[in-house]
């Protein structure tokens, strides 16, 4: 069970939050999801991401490009 992560990924990315919460780091934003939110990532954007609250966080993530 992580509770955060740091990815560079290789192609664009689409995220989508089914429950609880997520919060995404850019280079020069942050961004606070709860369920119902979405994200997408190009091949060129690192970012990280955590889960902020009590209780567990259910995406689903999916390789676009």
């Amino acid at each position: 069970k992580l509770s955060h992560h740091f990815f560079s990924h290789k192609g664009e990315e689409l995220g989508y939050v089914l429950s609880g919460r997520l919060q995404m780091t850019l280079p020069h934003s942050v961004h606070k999801l709860k369920t119902g939110d979405a994200v997408y990532l190009t091949s060129e954007t690192p970012s990280q991401w955590m889960n902020p609250g009590p209780g567990t966080a259910r995406l689903l993530w999916m390789v676009v490009g």
